[in-house]
């Protein structure tokens, strides 16, 4: 049975607070290939990462990413979301 992906998520913590910003990835189809570029303004943040769930239920997630501690913000961060 082909299963397509619901969503993807990046998550991250500065080590007070937990933010996460979700894209819907329901118009894509099972198996496919796919390259997503997810707006993140890194400043201040300690460590961030990369999720993905299916409509099943099932999910994946990369272990969590150290920051360097002076990242500065970026424009691309400041940008509305482009999921895709």
């Amino acid at each position: 049975m082909d299963v397509p992906l619901d969503f993807v998520e990046i998550v991250w913590g500065d080590g007070q607070h937990t933010g996460r910003k979700i894209v819907s990835a329901t118009d894509l189809p099972a198996f496919g290939k796919h390259s997503f570029r997810i707006p993140f303004d890194p400043a201040g943040k300690k460590w961030v990462r990369f999720a993905a769930g299916d409509s099943a239920g099932d999910g994946a997630m990369e272990e969590p990413v150290k920051l360097p501690r002076s990242v500065p913000s970026t424009p691309a961060a400041q940008s509305p979301p482009r999921g895709r």
